[in-house]
Order: C-alpha cells, then structure tokens, then sequence
C-alpha cells in the first residue's frame, strides 16, 4: 500500500486499485514498505493522538461511578463477587458460569493489588477486613473494576489507529480511532465492570493478526491470532464466532498458495495455542462440565424466550440484518449511517479483509438470528471492525477530492460524523452523574420510614437498593445465598460491628423462588407436559412466583416496595404504563424485547411463558389500577425525568 512519508494527520487517502493489488500477497516487500511507512511520526501526530486519548478516557470517566455506592447492573454484581470469592475460595474456578472466567482473574488482580497497597498504607488489617471493607462499602471495588473497563475501551480506540494505520493509511487510522473513541456504544461498555469492551479488543485484535497472517503467513502470526481468539472465547462465549474466520484464513492461505502444506504448520500451532488461551478461562469446564452445560441450554433458551409469551422478532437473517442496520443508525445516529455504509462498502469492495469481517458480522448475526432478544449491545464484539471499516470508507471517499482540501474534507468529514455521538454521551453521562430514581426512593425510604420496619421489595436486582440486615453489596437472592452459606459468622459479625448505627430494615421479597417448576392451577395439563420438555421454562415457572399481598402482610410486611423495571416485563403492549425495561445503555429499545399476548397461543413456543407471565401481571393490576385499595394504599412515587435516570418507583402501605 502506498504512503506518503511525513504526511499530516487525515492527509492521507486510501488508493483502492493499489490495495486489492497488495492486500493479503503476502510480499515481504510490502510488508516492509508497511514497516518503514509506519515509523514516520511527528509531533503533530503525537499531540493529536494524545489529545484522542484523552477525549475518550474523558468521555468514559465521566460517566463511570452511576449508582455507586449502589450498583444497578445485575452481572456487575455477579462479576465482582465471583472475583473476590475466588480469593477467598483461593481456586480459580467461578462459581456463576454465565460468562468465561477471564475477565474475572483481571478484576482478581486488580483487587490484589487494591489489597497489597491497602496493607502497605494501613487501610487494611488481614483478608477477613478487606472483606468487610467491602460489604460495608463496595464503592472502591467497582470503581476499581470499572477503571480497568474504561483503559481497556480507551485502549481500544488506540489500536484501532494503529490497526487501520498498518491496513489502510494514516487517514483511515486517525478516521478509525474517532470513531472508536466516540461511538456510544463503545463508551458505555467502557463503563461496567463487565467483560464485553475487553471481547471488543480481543475480536479487533484478533482479526488484525489474521490480516497479517494473509500478508505473511508464519507460524507467528498464526499462533498471534488463535491465542487472541482464545482469549476472546476465555472473556464471553461471542468470542466463539471468531472460529469461522480463522478457519477461513487458512482455507484462503491454502488455495491462495496452492499448498495445503504450507498452512500445515502454522495451523496446527495456532489450534495448541487456540485450546491454551481458551481453556485460560473456561477451566471450569473440565471440572463441572454437566453443570456448566445445563446453566448454558438454559441461557440460550431463555435468548429465544425472553419473558415474552408471544414472538417479539421474526427469525431469520434478513430480519437480523434489516433490525442491525436500523438500529445502529437510530442509536448511533450519524456514525451509525457511517458503520452501516461501511458495511455495505465493503460487500462491494469484498477483498479477502472485508470477507474475513464481514464472516464474522454474519456469523455472529446468524447465531443471534433466532433469538427473542435483540439488543445491539449484545453485537459489541464487532464494534471495533466496524469502525475500521467506517474509516476505510472516509479515507477512500476523501481521496477523490483534490489533494490541497483533501485533509480538511476529512477531518471536518469524520468531526460531523460524531458531532451528534459526542453530544448524546455528554447528555448520558450527564444523566449518569445525577442520582438515579432508585437512590431517590431509598432516600425517601429512610426519612419517612422507621428503621426496623419490615418491607417487602418486587425484583431486588431491579428495584430499590434498601440497606437491609445483610449488605447492599448481596442484595440480589444469588449474592445474599452465597453471603448466607458460604461467609464466616465472625467475619459476618464484625461487618455487624461497624454497621450498627446504620438505618435498616429487615427486607423480604415479594417474588419467590421453588426447588421444582411452580405450575399456575389454571395452566393446562398438556401445556405442563409441553413445558417440562424445557430446561427455560422449568427454571422460569421456578423462578417468578409471586406472593399475595396477605401472604406479605401474613410475614410481617408492612411496606411495599415496586418498580416499572419489573412490572413492565408482564404488562400487555397496549398498557400505556409499560414504559421501558432496565436499559444500562440508556439508548436501545426495550420494549420491541417484550411482547406479551392476551390469551394462550398454543402453536408458540412463547405461549408456554403464558400462565407466567399472566399470574405476575395480576399480581401488579391492582397496586397500578390506583393510588389505594382495600388493603394497600400509595404513599411515594418517583419518576425519571430528563434529569434523573431509573424507573417509576411505587411505595405503597400494606393495611
């Protein structure tokens, strides 16, 4: 590929004929071209990159301590105290298998190190205070957690320029590294303590690594790309669609080469390295193998069913592929449009780069084809190709203008691009800033409320974070089993020490869970029957049973607690009050994920979520019919407005 040395930042256009005459001719005197061209640095580059840097570690941080010290992302939950638990377990194997472990062992050692510098300067005393540092506070923990997403998103941005600066130009790596900065999606990962912004580096990664396998297909290479797919597979299961590229590589390489010989070696050494890093974090898998594979049918099911007791999408790729493009243009907004045409960009041009890209957009559309939930958050993983592509179709586009504005064409080009992605994620971290619905209500709570008083609470991942008697931190029913079975009664008792003075309130849920599926008297034998046949359905029906309001006032519950994250997952689609699911984006449409039908639908394999669906929904008509009953009346609601983000809270007094 041809490059001019020296050159200014955007200066630099794509030449098509010169790269499908090169791209993936493996010529050592390309490569070394490449090399030369890529040394050439001026210090106009370097400010530039620098200033890139901190507009996206900017545009990451600000948004990144929403909630805390109470913590509204479930799996957020999930990661940090199976992180933890393995020190305390001292084994590397989890105990929740809904993702890989890797991401785990990073926040491992971070807190490791959190731990070590905390002894040096005595904040600590021993593990069992660390420990109850952080039941009496988990803040530092997810903000330490979440520090690592933001650098790793950051990061991202950075190889995205050096990625499409070695591919393409100088002006698709600074088009790339924009984009990748600024698109929302990609900030917002950067914000949990979640693994999927670490999957987005390890795919781009990966796939840079199979582009210089095609250019030099060494033993090198090969191994470079398969121990980055095997950490991708090691951070989520997504990783698992880099398989297909991979395997396309070699297949090309061979053809290409007219030898299969000569791809031999390399892939048999890039296989040992592939099943090294992904066992890395899937060790679990040898060990407890049956439960591991039950908890995974029962996830998959459950990604076609939703709670949804009619279809929500029709299956299929071209319906995957319409919602795709629809929705990245509508969350997006222009870089959206630009992502999308870069797509379409590259199934024209379909060189042997955009072929191994767009394989992996298919593939991991296709796998998400026949799912009952559609959320672009759950496609991050491509997000970082994406946005190489995008730039590729800037810096190509630029390169048809005249040579004296080609470099203001692109950069005012690709500022406009995400003038209207920056402003969205400036509103949302914003929002993300200013005390959410739930904390409101908690602070309500706790000024109107004596402490003591029992309160019954719907969906405690979902709702209100009320202190109770166990810590906020194990609120959730998995969190406060493995605080009730699995934590030392002094280490318990010393947490109790330094909380004494605090507000509490003996807390019981409203929803209850059974040993075995729990079948509405209603529900038709032959609809039971049906339903056995299914790991989901039986973990569903076991899962979201609700007591009466009798049975909570026969407990002791003399407050109730609910929230339209809950109630909206049961409510018809022509209830005006189904107002929004739990959305940690802020931006996708959560409602087009939950369908629900009027009457059983017997030929649907959602109709058999039907009795469900229909037993929790009348558990809510009547506190949402009114502000009071024979046996309850509203005391306190708070709503989101522009200001304040969460869901409609209700408090009601149980008479």
């Amino acid at each position: 590929m041809d490059r001019e040395t020296g050159s200014t930042p955007f200066q630099e256009a794509n030449t098509v004929g010169a790269e499908r005459a090169q791209e993936g001719s493996g010529s050592e005197k390309t490569m070394g071209r490449q090399s030369a061209s890529a040394t050439c640095w001026s210090k106009q580059d370097a400010l530039l990159l620098c200033v890139l840097v901190i507009l996206g570690f900017t545009l990451r941080f600000a948004g990144m301590g929403y909630g805390l010290p109470s913590v509204f992302h479930p799996d957020e939950t999930r990661q940090v105290l199976d992180a933890l638990s393995m020190g305390q377990r001292l084994s590397p194997l989890p105990v929740d298998h809904t993702y890989p472990a890797l991401h785990k062992y990073f926040l491992l050692v971070a807190y490791g190190g959190y731990y070590a510098v905390g002894m040096l300067l005595g904040w600590f005393h021993g593990p069992s205070d660390f420990a109850v540092h952080y039941f009496v506070d988990s803040s530092p923990f997810f903000w330490l957690g979440r520090l690592l997403s933001v650098v790793a998103g950051t990061g991202l941005g950075v190889v995205l320029f050096f990625v499409g600066r070695r591919l393409y130009t100088t002006a698709t790596g600074w088009a790339a590294i924009l984009f990748g900065m600024c698109m929302i999606h990609l900030v917002g990962h950067s914000q949990w303590a979640l693994p999927d912004i670490f999957l987005a580096v390890a795919c781009t990664v990966t796939l840079h690594y199979l582009f210089q396998y095609l250019d030099s297909p060494q033993v090198s290479n090969s191994v470079l790309a398969s121990l980055w797919a095997g950490a991708a597979i090691s951070i989520k299961y997504h990783g698992l669609f880099l398989l297909f590229p991979l395997l396309l590589t070699h297949v090309w390489v061979a053809v290409r080469d007219r030898s299969a010989r000569s791809v031999v070696k390399p892939a048999a050494w890039g296989a040992l390295a592939l099943m090294a890093s992904s066992l890395a974090g899937n060790l679990a898998w040898l060990f407890q193998y049956r439960e591991i594979h039950q908890k995974f049918s029962e996830l998959s099911q459950i990604g076609v069913l939703g709670i949804s007791s009619r279809a929500t999408y029709r299956p299929g790729m071209l319906s995957i592929s319409i919602w795709f493009a629809r929705e990245l243009v509508r969350q997006e907004l222009l870089l959206g449009a630009m992502l999308v045409a870069g797509i379409l960009y590259a199934i024209y041009r379909h060189t042997v780069r955009d072929l191994l890209i767009l394989s992996f957009l298919a593939v991991t559309l296709f796998a998400l084809s026949g799912w009952g939930i559609r959320y672009l958050h759950l496609l991050v993983a491509t997000f970082g190709v994406l946005c190489l592509l995008a730039a590729r179709l800037c810096a190509d586009l630029a390169s048809r203008v005249p040579s004296a504005w080609r470099k203001w064409v692109m950069a005012f080009s690709c500022l406009a691009i995400i003038s209207g992605s920056v402003v969205r994620v400036a509103r949302l971290d914003s929002a993300r800033s200013e005390p959410d619905t739930r904390e409101i209500a908690v602070a309500w709570v706790t000024t109107h409320i004596p402490a003591g008083t029992r309160i019954a609470v719907d969906w405690f991942e979902l709702g209100p974070q009320l202190p109770g008697a166990a810590p906020v931190a194990v609120s959730n029913p998995r969190a406060t089993d493995y605080w009730e079975n699995h934590i030392d009664a002094s280490l318990k008792n010393a947490y109790f020490e330094r909380v004494r003075d605090r507000t509490t309130y003996p807390l019981l849920s409203a929803m209850y869970a059974t040993d075995q599926p729990h079948w509405p008297k209603e529900m038709p034998a032959a609809v039971v029957e049906k339903a056995l046949r299914y790991p989901a359905i039986r973990h569903l029906y076991s899962r979201f049973n609700f007591y009466s309001l009798k049975q909570l006032k026969q407990q002791g519950a003399q407050y109730l607690v609910i929230s339209s994250f809950a109630y909206c997952h049961f409510l018809l689609d022509d209830d005006a009050r189904k107002t929004g699911l739990f959305d940690p984006s802020g931006i996708e449409d959560t409602l087009a994920n939950n369908k629900q039908a009027a009457s059983y639908q017997e030929d649907s394999f959602h109709g058999l979520l039907f009795y469900l669906v229909k037993n929790a929904r009348e558990f809510y008509l009547p506190l949402l019919a009114g502000a009071k009953g024979s046996d309850f009346e509203q005391v306190y609601e708070v709503r989101p407005d522009g200001k304040n983000w969460g869901p409609i809270v209700k408090i009601f007094r149980l008479l």
